[in-house]
């Protein structure tokens, strides 16, 4: 086992074991409560200047009629049009309030390499004795690689969706592959200088109707680069939610929040083959054995289980309760706390008016985790990865 697969491996198990010791609350009283977050996920801004086929946000920047729609994962990370910067003296003082226990702190939306003191929240982070990760579109890396890496983050992922062409297609912008492994090769180049196995490196692939068959060709590249052995790379099934299911939710449980389509917009959902993409992991594995590169699939379905995937029609949610609401927060660009990622939840508080640890277990907190733990099928849920914890 190669030294990259071995810390992926590790790292894994320490945060999987975190997350258990915070799942067990689920089944505790009537399952409000909870254990502070194993991670906290940071949205420093709302503005990306991607266009991103798959993505909401992206989406909107191609086709600005679409922002009238107010789609709900646009609306939630953007706000709208004003471009908003989570203040630094706010994620300082969440970080000072928090750092007691522990939590990995992950920068995830929109574009957090937009901003010029990442670097400086990096060093904050990391100097309060906690992890932190980031995940970007790569395109700003080489302008921040070597701040970051000295600032000490311990995680870089980045997003990346197919072979050059496809991937700069995807996104819309001709240099994107070049510049985000441009970033790659500086940072894999200066651990091997300094000799050390952190941070670790690791790209996200989302599956599309773009590029649903070119996973093989995806990582012949990265192989033909000499990074395949020295990253992780992460795929992961689109999520998403058809209108059906939206106004499914909206009709029981839009007293909550109401939802709309996403992920949806300028994707075709009828063109993803479900066979295609089998022979295509099948290829992956003979090609590349998984001791030598370190990958996982994002869940890990059977190939009945990704015919219904993507057939936009299936009921797919399982028996079990989502434990993100247990387990992971989301700051949101505003100070919002909800939780990870995408994830439906209302908002529970803003840490500019009050602190993280007050927030977290606080009425609406709880009120949420009762409602997911009494009804684990949400409507709303039926496509999100985070319900679905297989993984290779």
């Amino acid at each position: 086992m190669n030294s990259v697969v071995k810390k992926n491996t590790e790292e894994w198990k320490l945060i999987s074991k975190l997350a258990e010791e915070r799942k067990s609350w689920m089944n505790k009283g009537d399952g409000g409560k909870s254990m502070m977050p194993h991670s906290i996920c940071l949205a420093l801004n709302n503005y990306c200047f991607m266009r991103c086929h798959m993505c909401d946000v992206g989406a909107a920047i191609r086709d600005k009629d679409l922002k009238d729609d107010m789609m709900f994962f646009y609306a939630r990370q953007t706000g709208g049009e004003k471009a908003y910067s989570l203040p630094i003296e706010d994620i300082k003082n969440l970080i000072d309030d928090v750092a007691s226990f522990k939590p990995i702190i992950r920068a995830n939306f929109l574009e957090p390499l937009l901003r010029d003191d990442i670097a400086e929240i990096a060093r904050y982070v990391s100097q309060a004795g906690l992890q932190f990760y980031i995940q970007t579109n790569g395109y700003l890396l080489p302008k921040h690689a070597h701040a970051l890496l000295e600032a000490g983050v311990r995680n870089i992922r980045v997003s990346v969706d197919g072979p050059e062409a496809v991937h700069n297609d995807i996104r819309g912008v001709k240099d994107s592959w070049k510049k985000a492994m441009e970033g790659l090769r500086m940072v894999v180049d200066w651990k091997k200088r300094h000799k050390v196995d952190y941070p670790l490196v690791g790209l996200s692939f989302t599956l599309s109707d773009l590029n649903y068959d070119t996973i093989l060709d995806f990582y012949r590249e990265i192989a033909d680069l000499n990074l395949a052995e020295d990253i992780y790379i992460a795929f992961n099934h689109l999520k998403y939610s058809t209108k059906a299911e939206a106004d499914e939710h909206n009709a029981t449980h839009g007293n909550h929040f109401n939802l709309t389509e996403t992920s949806l917009s300028s994707v075709d959902i009828s063109k993803i083959d479900a066979d295609v993409i089998s022979q295509q992991f099948e290829a992956l594995d003979r090609e590349f054995p998984k001791d030598i590169f370190k990958r996982h699939v994002n869940p890990l379905l059977t190939k009945d289980e990704m015919h219904q995937w993507y057939d936009g029609e299936s009921y797919l949610n399982p028996e079990t309760a989502c434990y993100e609401p247990w387990t992971v927060a989301q700051i949101h660009f505003d100070g919002e706390v909800g939780i990870n990622g995408r994830c439906i939840a209302p908002n529970f508080g803003n840490i500019r008016e009050q602190k993280f640890t007050d927030i977290w277990n606080s009425d609406a907190a709880q009120d949420f985790r009762r409602l997911v733990r009494k009804h684990p099928d949400l409507p709303s849920c039926n496509r999100c990865n985070r319900n679905f914890r297989k993984q290779t």
